[in-house]
This record gives C-alpha cells, sequence and structure tokens, in this order.
C-alpha cells in the first residue's frame, strides 16, 4: 500500500458525494455557457439595433434582456460557487479524517471528478459560435415551450 492509502480509502468512502459535487460542477458549467451565450446574443441585438439607429429598441434591449441575462449570468456563478465550496468542504472533512493536509488530499479528490479535467480549446470561428449559441437557445426555448 502506499503512504496515502488512508487517503485513497477515504476518498473511496465518499465516492458518491464525489459523483454528485461533479455532476453539480458540469450543470453549473453548463448554466453559465448558457448565459454568457444569452447575453452575447442580447448585445449583439442592442449592437444591431444601434447600427440600425434605433436607439429607443436598443435601451429597451439594454434594460430587458441584458439585464435579465445578467441577472441569470450572477445566479449560474452563484450555483457553480457553491458547487465549488461543497468540494473544498469533502476535502476538508476527508483531511480531517485522514488528519492530512488539505494540499495532500485535493489531488485525490481531483482525480476521481472528471469535471477537473480542462476542456480543450474551442477552435470554432465568431459565426461557428454564433450558430452554436442559437442552436442552443432553440434547445432551451423549445424545452421551456413544453413545460408550460
Amino acid at each position: 500500500m502506499s503512504d496515502n492509502s488512508d487517503i485513497e480509502i477515504e476518498v473511496e468512502n465518499h465516492l458518491d458525494k464525489i459523483q454528485e459535487i461533479d455532476d453539480n460542477f458540469f450543470g453549473c458549467s453548463i448554466g453559465v455557457a448558457e448565459a454568457i451565450d444569452r447575453t452575447r446574443m442580447a448585445l449583439n441585438d442592442i449592437d444591431q439595433m444601434i447600427a440600425k439607429r434605433r436607439f429607443q429598441e436598443s435601451s429597451m434591449l439594454g434594460y430587458g434582456d441584458v439585464t435579465s441575462n445578467f441577472i441569470f449570468l450572477q445566479r449560474t456563478l452563484g450555483a457553480l460557487q457553491t458547487a465549488y465550496d461543497n468540494k473544498t468542504k469533502l476535502v476538508s472533512e476527508i483531511a480531517c479524517q485522514t488528519k492530512r493536509a488539505y494540499e495532500e488530499v485535493e489531488p485525490y479528490v481531483d482525480a476521481k471528478l472528471s469535471s477537473m479535467i480542462p476542456r480543450k480549446e474551442n477552435t470554432y470561428t465568431p459565426e461557428e459560435l454564433e450558430e452554436r449559441a442559437k442552436s442552443m437557445l432553440n434547445k432551451f426555448k423549445s424545452l421551456s415551450s413544453t413545460d408550460d
């Protein structure tokens, strides 16, 4: 057994919590990405209105769509922070149980979290990104309309 077998055993004992944290990270990341996309689209709409010299409409979009999407972004970021806080709490619990430093335990927990693997850099063109955002928004709208 390794010198860190006590950490490994405790991490294995907490796999359910680790999976829940992993799921939360993924869910929150999707929410943040959607909020960013929606905010970008709303800002793009304002830019188009200004270019057409439709100032009042652009102002209204700013007070409506941009504001609500920014609030959505803040809420999703708050949820992401909560997910991170749950991870740090679990690492602290395992560190306490094993009488080890937080920094010793964290890599073992992170190794069980697939959400900790950095995603590949996007190689999308701005047009492809806009199309992806529209597609995501349409999917979201279709899901929302079935909830009514």
